[in-house]
């Protein structure tokens, strides 16, 4: 079995790399800094802006199912390619905000636009490329998220203070279509069928037949008790994580300087990306509801020390056992 770095797979794992770093970088962790600057710009309460964020959030959720079977249908240049588009949309208009109407319409358009490009888009986006090392494949792709974990928020506080918040937002968007749309369009590829290849690299005239699957439909999925159940529990971790990273910064700011918080969430995006990196490792040998289930209780005492922190010390502690997991 042909599992070289050549075979084409290994590029759309790369591209996907990349492309999750952007999406990761200022759709995910950005919002952590866009809504105290636009609070401090505009005067209006940090919670009037954060229900807007979690609009976006809501529309990310309804509508990231249907990018999946997009992405299986079509491949994933189109929907990647607008999805960019429409990201960088919300995120420059956020920059030009003046009414907090508006918030409902800019945040929003930012959600709708990461739900192309978040990780049921990336997942995919490469699982079609691999089956033995499908696990792997997948897991090095989201490495790009650990490193929008890492660097997208320096980034971002370092682009309001050089550009001051509304250019600061211009940039960000022209990143994002700069970024993406070239590697959405020019690199990746919908299956390794269409190239004459088989996953993993195997040329079609050597490729094993594999035994039928049974086919499902959404409601047929929807209606098993494993995907109800999965469904129910990652969906309440991702919304506290997401809560979380939205106030991160905010949280750290109130015990230390800004150079402290973004060396602190460089920490723990490092933490993250060394975490996904032991995962690739081991994704495609150990029992992945055991791995999930440790994550959630790490995530859970990681929240716990930081819901508790009263001075600076176990804050940290908290944020970076809760960036590890």
């Amino acid at each position: 079995m042909n599992d070289a770095p050549t075979f084409y797979g290994w590029r759309i794992v790369w591209a996907c790399l990349f492309i999750a770093f952007i999406a990761w970088s200022f759709a995910l962790y950005g919002p952590s800094v866009y809504i105290y600057a636009l609070s401090e710009k505009s005067g209006w309460s940090v919670g009037l802006i954060s229900v807007a964020l979690t609009f976006s959030f809501l529309i990310n959720a309804f509508s990231i199912g249907f990018v999946g079977s997009i992405i299986g249908r079509y491949g994933p240049q189109l929907i990647m390619a607008v999805g960019a588009v429409l990201m960088a949309l919300g995120i420059a208009a956020i920059g030009q905000i003046t009414r907090p109407w508006q918030a409902f319409i800019a945040f929003p358009l930012m959600g709708l636009g990461w739900s192309c490009l978040s990780t049921i888009a990336i997942s995919a986006s490469v699982a079609p490329w691999f089956e033995r090392f499908q696990g792997k494949a997948i897991s090095m792709a989201l490495l790009g998220a650990s490193l929008g974990g890492m660097i997208g928020i320096p980034i971002t506080l370092l682009l309001v203070s050089w550009l001051g918040f509304s250019f600061a937002m211009a940039a960000i968007a022209a990143l994002v279509v700069l970024g993406v749309v070239p590697i959405a369009l020019l690199v990746l590829r919908r299956r390794p069928q269409d190239i004459g290849l088989e996953p993993d690299g195997l040329p079609s005239n050597r490729a094993v037949a594999q035994p039928a699957n049974r086919p499902w439909t959404r409601t047929q999925a929807l209606q098993t008790f494993a995907l109800r159940s999965t469904i129910v529990t990652f969906g309440v971790a991702l919304m506290v994580q997401l809560g979380f990273l939205s106030h991160q910064v905010n949280l750290l700011q109130t015990f230390v300087t800004p150079a402290t918080t973004a060396m602190i969430v460089l920490a723990s995006g490092a933490l993250a990306f060394l975490g996904r990196v032991l995962l690739a490792r081991v994704a495609d040998r150990l029992n992945i509801r055991w791995i999930a289930s440790a994550v959630l209780v790490l995530s859970a005492a990681g929240l716990m020390i930081t819901a508790m922190a009263s001075t600076a010390l176990p804050l940290i502690i908290g944020i970076l056992l809760f960036g590890w997991v």
